[in-house]
Parts: C-alpha cells; structure tokens; sequence
C-alpha cells in the first residue's frame, strides 16, 4: 500500500479492509463472517476474524502477512469439520498439540496447493509466526515444541515448502528422528488431504508412532484399533452448511500453545464438510472472488483432476492397485548396492565428460548472472575511470556508478524415466547413465534435481484387468492395468544420498509396460507444489505409451491421445518447461522441445545447447 495523505489515505485503507473482508468470506463460503482489524494479537476463532491493524503505509511483506491470517482463518473455517475433529481428538497435553497441529498444517496445504498467491500469504504468517516464536533446538522429543515442529514438517510433506530459517535448525534436530518413527504414516497424509477423518486416523497412528500413545485414554486406544468400523455418518462427514457457533464449542475447546502462525485451534470454528470431491477450476476461482481475483493462480492438487480436465474421454477403470513407491522399497540395500557396483563401472569411461559438462553449464549459469554498469549518477559508488574529468576540470561535478545484477531464478529440474519393456538393453543403461550425469552435473551447478519412474506393477492388466473380468467386462474401461510410480530421488535430497536409487533402472524384472500421460501429469503435480521460479520437466524416453490391457479395451490411440492432451497442456498453459529426450527413437512427434541421442557421449552437447534456451532470462 503506498504513503498516501489525508482523505485517500483513508479510502486507500478502508478499500484494502473490504478486499481482505470479501477474500476471507469468499474463500470460507460464508458472507456472514466477521473480520476486524485491530491492535491485539491475531486470534481468529469461531465466526470471527481478528486481523492485524492496517495502516495506510504498511510495508508489502506486512500486507502479506495479514492476508497470510486471513486466508488460515477462512481455510479453517471451509475445510475443519469440528465434530470429526472431536471424534478422533487424543485427550492428553503433548498428543492434543500433535493431532491439532497436524490438522491446522491440512487445512492450510489445501489453500496452498490449490493457490499460490493463498501459498505466498500463509507463508509470509509462518515465517512471521516462528521469527517470534523462537524454537529451541533440541534432538529430545519431551523438551521440543514438539506441535510446531510436527506442523513444519506436514507442511513441507504437503506442500514442499521448507521450514523457515527461524525454525529450520530446530525441525532438523528431530528430523531424522521422526522419520524412522513415523516416516511411513506421515507419508500417506498427502493422498488423504480431503478427507479429514482419513486424515486424523493417520493423524493418531502417527501419534502412536511417537511414543505418545500414553497420552491416549484407553477409550481412545479401543477407538483405534476399531477407527475402520467407527465412522461417522454421512450427515457428519459432508455437511456444506458451516455449523453453529453455539453447536460447535459447548465451552469444550480452548486454543492450544504454540498451534502454528494463525494461532488458530484447528477445535475452533467450524468448517464446511469433508470435502472428499477434489476442487474444479472454477470452484478455486469463486474461493477468491472479485476482490482478490489477482491473487488467484489455481494449481493442480492430483493428477485425476487434471486428468478430468484436460481429456474428459480419458477415465480409468480403478486406482485401487496402483502404487507410489520409492527405490528402497522396491529393493533392499543389498541389491542395490551391487547395481550401483555395476552403473560405476559403466560410468568410469565418462568422468572427464561430467566434468566437461558440468563446467559448460556453470559457465552457462554465471552467463545468466552477468552484471552491467550505469554511469554518470549523481550517487552511488564514485567512478575513478572519470576523475580525470575533475583533475582537467575542477567544476567538473564527481561522478558515480551502481551495479545492476540480474537475478538468476532458483531452478528445480525433474528428471521422468520411461521404465517400460521396449527400454530393456542398451536403452535404460543409457537412460540410467544420463540421469546420473545430469544429476550431479546439475547438483553442482547448483540446480535441486528430482528423478521419478514410471511403469506398470505387471503385465497386461493385473489385478485391475481382473477386477474388470469379475465385473462383467464394462465396455471401453479406459485405463486396465495398475500403475507403478516410483520415486527414485526427492528434490531436496543431495545425489551422494540417492545413489544407490538410481541404479535400480538396471534390475531385472523392474521394466513393464508404461502409461505416459498419467505419469506426466504426476510429475507435473509435484513441481508445482515447489517454490523454486524456474521449473524444467525433462522426460527421457523411447517412444509411445503401450499398455496391451488398456488398449485392447479402447480405441487403439486411447493412450497416445491422453499424452499428446497432456503435453500440449503443459507445454501451452503451464509455467513448467517440458524437455524430452529420445532414447534412440525420436520423440518430437509428441514434444514440440525434444533431442534424440543414441548414446551417452552424445548427451553433453545436445543437452546443453537445450539447457541454454531454457535459461534465458
């Protein structure tokens, strides 16, 4: 909000006040809400908001972070269903600021992934929040602010934002420790976002993971292990109407310490239901509304709702047996150790090439970093090169200089493997080989690379195909076979950690058949959720997508129309740039940026010249 005077200011921040109060309606999908603004401390709760002061000369991050209270208010109130919420509630101190912490960091991850301008605003309150907060840093679980670190963590689970500098030191004490206790639940949250009874079910076993089961009654402990048969009913779980204040609370609930930057109890206020049908395009629109409508950039939150949108003709018969899995999981270390043995081997023949490479892109990088020089100011840093002007002349007026240095955008790239059969050979060493080279050349340059698989878990059709018999063989299934994403490194994994995981490409076995389009867009929905500015999504592969299941049930290009919608998409709409690279079959059929190489010498100059197009500035 820039300085104004007198009247306009006062306009200027009563227009600002009436845009923040129709967002938060907006977004809660509920006008009766009410939002004031006021010196006191911002505690949102029940039907009413309670913002930060505004001021007609506050800085854009303060702006940031009272829209930042807002949205976590509305998100709140749209998303938390207090009853369920009280269903699965642990009675104990510590478990109680685990379970609500957990809650308060979906509510929020659904407005952030669904928006990036709601993502920007609650990160500027997080970052805010935990400034002040001042975590202590402790490996002991009983001395930690164990709610808030618990909430960090899901928040980076969910929506791969990393904790903020404050608090990073302090989640990274128990990191580790977390992981090995809970790692798997905690990884299962994502996929159960909207539903929040499914949610807080995982939300107590993860609670049980941390030794914390002592804090559970033994009421709660039979409703555990009996949570299957213990719903609740429709009426609760899908209400669309946000209860009554005077039905929620029942002076049960108080809001809990150290609950995250809205200071907002996730047992506070109600919310609309569970909302287990995934967000439209134009739902996320009307979340905003006209009054915040520049805000608004909605995102993918899966790939089934951009599956619904790109191509409605493209269904799939069942996602009941598909798979997410990392590298570890698919193999044991063992193995993996003895692959990796193998991939160095092949890989001592081209270390002068990584290293050739990796200088070309760094070179290519500074490039982008190039800094220019104005002259002839009036202040700035006093230009020596021209003091002969004032020794000639002792009129002469001195003369400055600034520097202006371009800013060079973070940069994530994600490597998409084609794991199917036609890459048996010659075809996945190469592949394994290049995204090894690329990794580390990238990694050195300073680049997060993320490398991702995809096949099947078996041939033709599977347990889906077999589902689909049972059935009564319904005409024109759509996809019949159960997919195999696997994650072979994360982003913010370093390479010298995920080493091993590369070379799983090579086993036996491993290789099946492969539904690209799907895997695209899965790839493409975990981009977005990252907050580098520059994003490149490389595929490398062989040629069309072949699964003999789906295809004897369909239209014989059922699948290739599914990846050309996919990639013209991307390639059009997104912000993602989206590179493929051939392996020995030229695949510019599909992807309008797209190089063929046939061995591994030939990566560096091709890939090169590419990388260099995708980082103009």
């Amino acid at each position: 909000m820039s300085k104004v005077s007198g009247k306009s200011a006062a306009q200027s921040t009563e227009s600002f006040k009436n845009a923040v109060t129709a967002t938060v309606r907006a977004m809660a999908k509920d006008p009766e809400i009410e939002v004031s603004f006021g010196a006191e401390k911002p505690n949102p709760e029940g039907h009413k908001a309670r913002l930060p002061m505004v001021f007609s000369d506050m800085p854009a991050d303060d702006l940031a972070r009272l829209r930042g209270h807002g949205d976590a208010f509305a998100l709140n109130r749209r998303y938390h269903n207090s009853k369920i919420h009280e269903k699965f509630r642990p009675k104990g101190e510590m478990a109680r600021k685990v379970y609500n912490a957990l809650e308060q960091a979906r509510t929020q991850a659904i407005g952030a992934l669904s928006m990036q301008g709601v993502a920007q605003n609650l990160d500027a309150a997080v970052e805010e929040f935990y400034s002040n907060s001042r975590l202590q840093v402790t490996d002991k679980q009983e001395d930690a602010a164990l709610g808030d670190i618990m909430n960090l963590m899901v928040r980076e689970r969910l929506t791969q934002k990393p904790p903020p500098l404050s608090a990073r030191m302090a989640v990274d004490a128990l990191k580790d420790y977390v992981e090995e206790l809970a790692g798997t639940h905690l990884d299962d949250l994502l996929s159960n976002i909207l539903s929040q009874a499914s949610y807080s079910r995982l939300s107590r076993k993860i609670i049980a993971d941390l030794n914390l089961a002592h804090d559970l009654s033994d009421d709660d402990k039979s409703q555990s292990s009996e949570e299957d048969a213990d719903d609740l009913s429709k009426d609760d779980l899908s209400s669309d109407a946000p209860e009554d204040s005077e039905d929620e609370a029942d002076g049960e609930d108080e809001t809990e310490d150290g609950e995250g930057p809205s200071d907002s109890s996730a047992e506070d206020g109600a919310a609309d239901g569970d909302s287990s049908v995934l967000l439209s395009e134009q739902e996320l629109a009307e979340m905003l509304g006209e009054a915040a409508s520049d805000r608004s950039s909605p995102l993918w939150m899966s790939n089934v709702a951009a599956q619904e949108i790109l191509t409605p003709r493209y269904k799939i018969f069942t996602t009941e047996f598909d798979e997410l899995i990392t590298a570890e999981e698919l193999c044991d270390s063992e193995e993996l150790l003895y692959l990796r043995a193998s991939m160095d081997q092949q890989l001592s023949e081209f270390s002068g090439m990584i290293s050739k490479l990796a200088s070309r892109l760094q070179r290519l990088i500074m490039a982008q970093q190039m800094r220019s020089w104005d002259f002839d100011l009036e202040e700035g840093i006093l230009d020596s090169a021209r003091l002969t002007r004032v020794v000639t002349n002792p009129a002469h007026a001195l003369s400055f200089k600034r520097e202006n240095e371009t800013d060079f955008k973070d940069t994530i790239v994600t490597l998409l493997i084609d794991n199917s059969g036609s890459m048996r050979g010659q075809p996945i060493v190469t592949a394994a080989l290049c995204t090894d080279i690329l990794t580390r050349t990238l990694e050195r340059c300073g680049v997060k690379v993320e490398v991702l698989g995809f096949t099947t878990k078996t041939w033709k059709g599977g347990k889906s195909r077999a589902k689909w018999i049972e059935g009564g063989k319904e005409k024109s299934p759509g996809r019949l076979n159960d997919i195999r994403h696997i994650i072979y490194k994360k982003a913010d994994n370093p390479w010298r950690r995920a080493k091993n995981n590369l070379a799983l490409m090579l086993r036996e076995g491993l290789l099946k058949e492969n539904i690209d389009g799907e895997a695209l867009l899965w790839a493409h929905s975990r981009m977005v959720m990252r907050s580098e500015e520059r994003r490149i999504l490389m595929v490398i592969s062989d040629g069309a997508p072949v699964d003999d299941s789906t295809l004897s049930t369909n239209n014989a290009n059922y699948l290739e129309d599914h990846l050309r919608s996919a990639i013209e998409w991307i390639e059009k709409r997104s912000p993602i740039d989206l590179l493929a690279i051939g392996i020995g079959h030229d695949v510019g059929r599909y992807y309008s940026n797209a190089i063929t190489i046939a061995d591994v010498e030939q990566l560096g100059s091709a890939i090169t010249d590419k990388l260099a197009d995708l980082f103009e500035i």
